[in-house]
């Protein structure tokens, strides 16, 4: 088991201790229970997955938007922010918020990184995956408990590079287009080995039959 699906599961044992209904998208019911928690919800195609969302009563829960811009207007994200997580697991995931979610609000286990021109949203969300900045952050990294974490006051001193718009504009390009390369190698791979299977499948019933 992986060190996210150990946490998902402890995560799951919290909300169900606190009487949360917990269940996948397959099974998903949101009337099951006054207060349920969909796994693995899909937001938008490109987007991914929200680990979880919450129903309350049937509604998707949220907060009011006094509590938004007051007591959260410091977990507040916008449209363009880079977030990445600082506790493990999965210390170091990357992600950047859609033009799709004008805002919204975080958690505590995420830094928030808001770009300032002439730094780009998609460099600086690159730079922040790149192996040199994550096992810098690592190796300084507090870690307590046998669990490794970065600090706020840690993610301001990140050393992330200022090259010109342009050069950041062409390394971005460059990477975009190198990920799209190993997305389509990936599901080559798949596809020749799901068709590998099948074969394996066929020669195998066969020989038993004959």
């Amino acid at each position: 088991m992986t060190p996210e699906q150990k946490a998902r599961v402890s995560i799951d044992t919290l909300l169900q201790q606190a009487d949360w209904y917990v269940c996948s998208m397959a099974d998903a019911n949101i009337h099951a229970s006054r207060g349920v928690a969909l796994r693995e919800f899909p937001l938008n195609t490109g987007y991914g997955f929200a680990k979880y969302l919450l129903y309350i009563d049937g509604k998707a829960a949220g907060v009011s938007r006094a509590t938004h811009e007051g007591e959260l207007l410091r977990l507040q994200v916008l449209a363009g922010d880079v977030l990445i997580n600082i506790v493990d697991p999965p210390l170091g995931q990357v992600s950047v918020v859609p033009p799709t979610m004008a805002e919204a609000n975080m958690n505590q286990a995420i830094a928030r990184f808001r770009h300032i021109k002439p730094l780009s949203t998609k460099f600086m969300a690159h730079a922040l995956m790149t192996e040199f900045i994550m096992a810098w952050a690592i190796r300084k990294a507090k870690t307590t408990a046998g669990q490794t974490n970065l600090t706020l006051d840690f993610c301001q001193h990140l050393p992330i590079p200022l090259p010109p718009l342009a050069e950041q504009e062409r390394v971005v390009a460059e990477v975009d287009r190198r990920l799209s390369l190993v997305l389509g190698v990936q599901a080559e791979v798949n596809a020749n080995l799901k068709h590998a299977l099948w074969q394996a499948i066929l020669i195998e019933s066969f020989s038993n039959g004959s």
